[in-house]
Parts: structure tokens; sequence; C-alpha cells
């Protein structure tokens, strides 16, 4: 009988390690890998500035990869493209939940975002730096949503600021047809080579790589999670990153002037 005791024990140990071992797995885990999800539009509207995004988290991704990955793992990054269409970005958000993931990264557009977000909504799935400033995606209704850059109104809060200071009465908006361009038109009427986008998404990545570096043991969404909420002011880079008090990792807003010749000044 003790034998026998011993033997169901040791086959209920077995099944639950196996079961953890699939969780893990399920979530986009492996000994061997870490597999991170993103839809983002690569060729149409609105590519100008998500495919530099995309390539400046993949180009740091690579670099972690090529000194070992995380704690052993590689990044493996999934990136499919959906031209900027919400009803694509919706398919492919299905296969990547399907495939399994740890999170989401990098996804393009404040519509393609609201498409994606019932997917995850009431999950433990959580997407990480998309490309998007629209407000609600700071608010409660949005708990999964951890982004890198500061809201629209903050843009336009510093923008109209700096303008009063020298002295300007009436301010021109300037922008592009696509959703993405319409929503920052819309939030600032509310309130009064390498480039920038390329850099966004390497500290993007660089951000996403030192939260998984706290985790202890194998990673899981929940573990990232707290990792992430437990970054409070770490520097990366000469840009600092706070996620104890809120979803917001930085609220930096850097301003640049277009001279009468075009030259853009800092």
């Amino acid at each position: 009988m003790k034998f026998i005791d011993s033997a169901r024990r040791a086959a209920v140990f077995a099944a639950a390690l196996a079961m953890g071992a699939a969780g893990v797995h399920a979530q986009g885990v492996t000994k061997t890998s870490i597999v991170i999800g993103q839809s983002v539009v690569l060729a149409g509207l609105g590519s100008s500035l998500a495919r530099p995004y995309q390539e400046g988290a993949k180009l740091y991704f690579d670099r972690v990869n090529a000194a070992g990955g995380v704690n052993g793992r590689k990044l493996d990054l999934v990136t499919l493209d959906d031209n900027g269409r919400t009803v694509t970005t919706v398919a492919n958000t299905k296969k990547l939940l399907e495939q399994g993931v740890l999170c989401l990264f990098g996804y393009y557009g404040s519509p393609q975002v609201t498409a994606a977000y019932p997917l995850i909504k009431g999950s433990d799935v959580l997407m990480f730096a998309p490309m998007s400033a629209a407000d609600e995606f700071r608010g409660p209704d949005y708990p999964n949503i951890y982004t890198l850059r500061p809201g629209y109104s903050d843009e336009a809060a510093a923008i109209t600021k700096h303008a009063a200071t020298l002295g300007a009465r009436k301010l021109a908006i300037i922008h592009a047809a696509d959703p993405e361009s319409l929503e920052a038109l819309a939030a600032a009427a509310k309130a009064g080579k390498p480039n920038v986008y390329m850099l966004e998404g390497y500290i993007a990545a660089r951000v996403l790589v030192e939260a998984l570096r706290r985790i202890p043991g194998d990673p899981t969404r929940a573990k990232l999670k707290h990792s992430l909420e437990g970054l409070h002011d770490v520097n990366v880079g000469s840009f600092r990153v706070d996620y104890s008090k809120g979803r917001v990792g930085s609220k930096l807003v850097e301003l640049a002037l277009i001279d009468s010749q075009g030259r853009v000044r800092e």
C-alpha cells in the first residue's frame, strides 16, 4: 500500500509539473524562448511611422539575443502586418493569442488598439507600449494597457504652454489624414536615417526587457505585470521610466520648432 501511495503521489506531482509547463508554454514561454506578439502596419498608411518603431524594437531584441537572451531565453518578436486595417488587426491578434504569446507589444494606431482590446479585456494578457497616445488608453477602462509615451493631452498642453511663453496667440496644426493623426488632432482641439520613431521602439523594447530580466523563475503574464509595476524611476539610457504610480511609463514631452526655412530646431 505504501508503494502504491508513493506511486500515486509521484504521478500527481509529475502531472502537476506537466500542467505547469503546459501553462507556461501557452503563455508564450518555453525553456529557450519568450514569444512577444505584434500586429502593426508595415505597408500602407502609417507605415512610415510604424515600420521604424518595429525596426527599432527588433534591433534591441536582436542585440539582447546576441548576448544570450533574457536569463537564457531568446526573445522572439512575431510581427504580423495589418496594413492599417482594424479587421486585419483583430485577425492577427487572434492568431497571436492562439499561438501563445507572453504579451502584445508595439501596436500602431488608436483604432487598431481599440479593435484588438476586446480580445484581451478581462484576461491576463498585457499590451505593452502601443504606438498610440490616445488619452482613453491611460484611463481605468483599459487596465491591460501599459504605455510608454504620454498622452495627446500632455503633448498638447506642453505645446500650448511653450507657445504662450513665445507670445503666440494662435496655433496651426499640420496633420496627415490617417486615423492616428486625426486622433491627435482631436486631442489638440480638446486641449486648446534613424528617426525618433525607431528610437521610441528601441526604448520600448529595452524597457520590456528590463521588466523581463527582473522576473524570478519562469516568466508568466502575472509576473510580467508585477515586474512592470515595480519599475520605479528606472534609467534606460538617460531615459527614465516609472510604472510604480500608474500605467504610463513617461510624462516626458520634448518640443521641436520648424523655422521659416523648414529646418527643425530643438
